[in-house]
């Protein structure tokens, strides 16, 4: 299955939560992220709800 790489803007957008939860959310583990460069990005599996 291919995984979805979101910004912190488009993954927060999508859970509908603000950037703060969502920072507290990947610091809690509740969220796996990926560094590409010097960003680091959420991943989400493609399928999985929006």
């Amino acid at each position: 299955m291919t995984d979805l790489v979101l910004t912190v803007d488009e993954a927060a957008e999508r859970l509908r939560v603000s950037r703060w939860t969502l920072y507290n959310l990947i610091r809690s583990n509740q969220l796996r992220t990926v560094k590409i460069g010097r960003r680091r990005s959420g991943r989400r599996r493609r399928g999985a709800r929006s």
